[in-house]
């Protein structure tokens, strides 16, 4: 995979607006001024440092990868914690600055050699990169909470339009997935039916959504059950209409 297929927006979008986690806070995993090229050495520090997040907090996650401006990958990790206390975030951020420094190749980028063979480590390069790292990962903004109730939705419709993040730089190679999240997100089943364009717009109106009068009907319809009052047990939360678009 080489960049972010409309297709996987499209599932990005409707995973996170059809699952029934709700998200709450949102952590901000970012590489210091050297970092990996290669996806497979990202998902892997991403993968151990999220297996460690939902054992530690027993939460359920979604998570989406950017590039900065200056080419490093960086991700947002959606959560279900609804409380943030400064040991959480000590604790959140400790682990992925331990990932970080202790890599492989971030350990290379203090080794001297000479003719091919190491000479010594530069551990005072070393330790003030540790300092930088640390202080960026325990800062506030590492770890925040939804400013509203669907905070994080709309953080990921956000993410969704800014295209020029989701350009991988020339140099990075095995770019690998752009988002996945943990078992409980993926949205239940929804059962498939025939039907018409004119079925459609019944029932539209017989709900009183705005989309009943639209000249096209799109593809994907969110909240559809809370236009009603008292909706329906059997009406499902997002109505998808694959053939009229």
């Amino acid at each position: 995979m080489k960049e972010l297929s409309n297709k996987s927006l499209l599932n990005l979008i409707w995973t996170i607006n059809a699952t029934d986690v709700e998200f709450h806070s949102m952590i901000t995993l970012t590489y210091p001024a050297d970092f990996p090229a290669n996806g497979a050495t990202v998902k892997e520090d991403l993968r151990v440092y999220n297996q460690w997040l939902r054992g530690r907090f027993k939460t359920e996650i979604l998570w989406f990868l950017e590039f900065q401006k200056r080419g490093a990958p960086h991700f947002h990790v959606l959560l279900e914690t609804k409380e943030i206390t400064p040991e959480m975030r000590r604790d959140a951020g400790l682990k992925w600055v331990q990932r970080v420094i202790t890599s492989d190749w971030f350990m290379a980028c203090f080794r001297v050699f000479n003719h091919g063979k190491e000479i010594e480590f530069d551990w005072q390069a070393y330790k003030t990169e540790v300092a930088k790292i640390a202080k960026v990962q325990f800062h506030d903004t590492f770890w925040q909470l939804a400013k509203s109730e669907n905070g994080m939705r709309n953080y990921a419709a956000k993410y969704a339009a800014k295209e020029y993040q989701k350009q991988p730089p020339k140099h990075y190679t095995e770019v690998g997935r752009f988002w996945g999240c943990s078992s409980g997100v993926k949205p239940k089943e929804i059962t498939e039916v025939d039907t018409c364009e004119e079925d459609i717009r019944a029932m539209l109106e017989a709900i009183d959504h705005a989309a009943a009068n639209w000249e096209v009907i799109p593809k994907l319809l969110f909240n559809a059950n809370k236009v009603k009052s008292q909706p329906e047990p059997e009406s499902e939360q997002i109505a998808m209409f694959g053939e009229l678009d």
